[in-house]
């Protein structure tokens, strides 16, 4: 591994989803710079062959006679030898790469890892990542390195992580206000290519026969029509004035997509030069003779503003009065020839008041009060003996029942 790589790739506890697809980036490059992933793709295609050709020699063909049959078995066991030899070969440049992955992980992720190539490789019957299960143990290989790498995807993404990115690429992203374009189309580039290596649900035991992979980045024209669209509306009418086809790639469309942010900002610049020349030339607020404003009713008090009061009443105005408050027909001073109102007076009952009698003085109402305060102390002093009496009855009757 090289040196001063290693701790800054290790992945442990509380790394988020970005964090671990970086680490399978980095994986993958140390297994490119070391030469195991080009040793274990050759030792797997010898692996294939040998098979393919073990399988072709098994079969016995129509009409075989007794020499030509046992020529054909000797070329079998030879063929299974060499297969066994492959495999050996393979498991042991696989047997690498595991070693390899199990260095860049520690805490969790590592206690993780080894319960899954123990699932793998020790149990019998396996299962494989799409839910199959296989009666017999399973060797080290490429393939079952790539089938621990997708169970241990499992343990940080949802099965259908991948499915989940392509429509948050295409149907939610935004272009940020104080990103640039050029720093958008950059973050869309990686969020594509770790497309390319989340979970995707075809490989999963709920695919079905129609399927699609999931997990396939965007073609780079695709791709350009996608961030093209999260642009302003604006941007992407300009961009179909100047060209008559779709975008080919996100390369060629930047230069023309900063032309078109320069275009737009250099209108902005004159619509702001615009207004503040407008403004300069408008009068300024000290020059303006502020309207004094009279409060209460007049004559030099001018026609109701538009738009507060349409009432008026004349009688009112006539008398100096507010007059824009009611209608003439609703004024309640005058009436409507003008003469004064005669306000209505209430008879006074002394049923309601008979403490106040029409003539008499602050004596005799006196005398009324204080007779009716009589009145109520003695209700009181009544009750008071009633609920004594009560209370000794019952006390009675108690002793007696005992």
């Amino acid at each position: 591994m090289p040196e001063g790589e290693s701790k800054q790739s290790l992945l442990g506890n509380g790394a988020d989803g970005e964090e671990y697809v970086k680490h399978l980036m980095s994986f993958f490059h140390f297994m490119e710079k070391k030469g195991y992933e080009a040793d274990l793709k050759a030792a797997s295609k010898v692996t294939l062959g040998t098979t393919t050709a073990l399988k072709k020699l098994a079969k016995a063909q129509h009409g075989e006679k007794d020499p030509a049959k046992a020529k054909r078995l000797t070329k079998v066991e030879a063929a299974k030898v060499r297969l066994i030899n492959a495999k050996v070969a393979e498991s042991m440049l696989a047997c690498l790469a595991y070693d390899l992955f199990c260095k860049l992980l520690r805490d969790k992720p590592k206690i993780q890892w080894d319960r899954i190539v123990t699932d793998m490789h020790t149990k019998n019957p396996w299962e494989d990542i799409k839910g199959v299960k296989h009666n017999s143990l399973h060797g080290k290989s490429q393939h079952s390195l790539t089938d621990c790498i997708k169970f241990h995807k499992l343990t940080v993404f949802t099965i259908d992580a991948a499915e989940r990115l392509r429509y948050y690429l295409m149907c939610s992203i935004k272009k940020p206000i104080r990103w640039t374009i050029r720093m958008h189309i950059s973050r869309m580039e990686v969020l594509n290519k770790y497309l390319g290596i989340l979970p995707t649900i075809k490989n999963s035991p709920l695919a079905v026969t129609s399927t699609e992979m999931g997990n396939v980045p965007f073609t780079e024209a695709t791709h350009a029509s996608i961030i093209l669209s999260h642009l302003p509306v604006a941007w992407r009418n300009q961009y179909n004035l100047m060209h008559k086809t779709v975008p080919e790639s996100p390369c060629v469309m930047l230069q023309v997509l900063e032309n078109i942010k320069k275009l737009f900002i250099e209108r902005y610049n004159k619509k702001a030069q615009a207004n503040k020349a407008k403004a300069a030339t408008a009068p300024k607020m000290a020059e303006r003779v502020p309207k004094k404003r009279v409060h209460g009713g007049g004559s030099d008090r001018g026609a109701p503003q538009k738009g507060h009061s349409a009432k008026y009443c004349k009688w009112c105005k006539n008398a100096n009065g507010p007059y824009t408050t009611h209608d003439t027909i609703k004024c309640r001073r005058l009436e409507k020839d003008g003469t004064p109102k005669d306000k209505p007076v209430k008879p006074f009952d002394s049923a309601k008041k008979p403490w106040k009698k029409t003539g008499s003085g602050d004596s005799s109402q006196m005398a009324y009060l204080t007779e009716k305060v009589a009145k109520l102390k003695k209700k009181l002093k009544k009750t008071k003996k009633h609920g004594k009496k009560c209370a000794h009855d019952l006390s009675n009757s108690d002793s007696d029942s005992d």
